[in-house]
């Protein structure tokens, strides 16, 4: 199993000054580096970030999500039209990047709060499935994979569970559509992760892992081995993403409420997680 890195352990946003960063998350011993672009276009040269990956050897995956502005499942058609032309922004920066899949918070946007119930959100359902099957083609077009995360309900009030999530992926019926799973919000919304994570099955295109505090695998209450297992039993064929934060970094800290330090250093939080997973997945 290839373990992965996201770049928000360190920083965000990523500019051109953080290339060598590349090359350190390959020092540390990692196989994949996932290259966060958050709510806005990229801050690096595309092609630079590209030959920086290619020349450490690192896949590489794409990580992002929509702001309020555009909102897929907005009833304002203009905001609607803004997440569409977000995505397939990313969906083209994801293939220069030599990317295969594009992830993240795309069912509706992040931090939205407060009740939704009954027809509202069979209203949400269908916007959001609507905008993901307009954009699918484009994603089947680049060879590009879009992955869906389904957050906790801290974070956003639809797409909280993954059997919500396999709702929206089968209604959008492509298969350039897809699951993100996360350990995290796994552990607040799901009774079980290994089931869910089964329940998914072949749905699941990109996976985080981090703790229940968002601490490196291996620091916390996660089953790692109904983890490990369930994946194996579904085939999943991709990398295993190390997601954390770095509270010292502003942006990261109020977006999403990081207000310690999980190691010493956010290296030793990669080094940790790292070491664990792959002796977990040895």
């Amino acid at each position: 199993m290839q373990v992965g890195a996201n770049s928000m352990i360190w920083t965000l946003p990523l500019t051109d000054d953080d290339l060598p960063l590349v090359k350190h998350v390959r020092e540390l011993g990692f196989d994949v580096f996932e290259v966060v672009i958050g709510r806005e276009p990229p801050r690096f040269t595309p092609r630079r970030m590209r030959e920086a990956l290619d020349a450490e050897g690192l896949g590489r995956t794409l990580c992002g999500g929509l702001g309020v502005e555009m909102d897929v499942t907005s009833k304002d058609p203009a905001v609607r039209a803004k997440g569409l032309q977000h995505i397939h922004g990313a969906l083209d920066l994801a293939k220069q990047l030599g990317a295969g899949v594009f992830l993240g918070a795309l069912a509706s946007c992040i931090g939205r709060k407060g009740p939704m119930q009954g027809a509202a959100r069979e209203e949400q359902f269908e916007l959001s499935a609507k905008v993901l099957r307009e954009v699918a083609p484009h994603a089947e077009d680049v060879g590009v994979k879009l992955a869906v995360e389904v957050l906790n309900r801290f974070e956003n009030n639809f797409l909280n569970t993954v059997d919500e999530g396999i709702r929206l992926v089968d209604m959008v019926g492509s298969p350039a559509v897809g699951l993100l799973l996360d350990t995290f919000h796994q552990n607040i919304e799901e009774a079980s992760i290994p089931a869910s994570i089964r329940a998914a099955g072949k749905r699941t295109y990109a996976f985080h892992s981090c703790e229940n505090n968002r601490a490196a695998p291996g620091a916390g209450l996660v089953d790692w081995v109904g983890v490990r297992d369930a994946l194996r039993d579904v085939g999943y064929p991709g990398p295993v993403v190390i997601e954390s934060f770095n509270p010292d970094n502003q942006i990261v800290a109020s977006r999403f409420n990081i207000y310690r330090h999980f190691a010493a250093t956010q290296d030793d939080l990669a080094r940790d997680g790292l070491r664990f997973l792959k002796q977990l997945f040895a």
